[in-house]
């Protein structure tokens, strides 16, 4: 897996931070279940809006609205009402979960 954030920039360094508390929160692991689902399995052109709503869902309830966290653009790239696309919802997906395994990785290397 691709490397999602640059951690030698003070700004990803700063986003990652920001983003700890959410994966933290008690619906996270649901968050990560449903982006592997939507990556490994085949999404039906009839279940894009409703998987996308819930993934938007999700993501906008563990960060309570606050989108200064590595959350924010794969959120406005997953939801069908702003930037979201049917052939761009895997590449969405997986963005995102790089972007969670990057602040994983951070928490463990400085022990939050």
């Amino acid at each position: 897996m691709r490397r999602a954030l640059d951690l030698s920039k003070d700004y990803d360094i700063e986003l990652v931070k920001k983003s700890i508390p959410v994966l933290e929160e008690r619906g996270f692991k649901q968050l990560v279940e449903l982006l592997e689902k939507t990556i490994n399995e085949d999404v039906d052109i009839d279940e894009y809006k409703s998987v996308s709503i819930a993934l938007t869902e999700k993501i906008k309830a563990l960060t309570h609205g606050h989108f200064g966290t590595i959350f924010y653009l794969p959120y406005k790239n997953i939801d069908p009402h702003q930037f979201g696309e049917v052939w761009k919802l895997r590449k969405e997906c997986q963005d995102l979960l790089a972007r969670i395994v990057t602040v994983q990785e951070y928490m463990t290397d400085n022990d939050k």
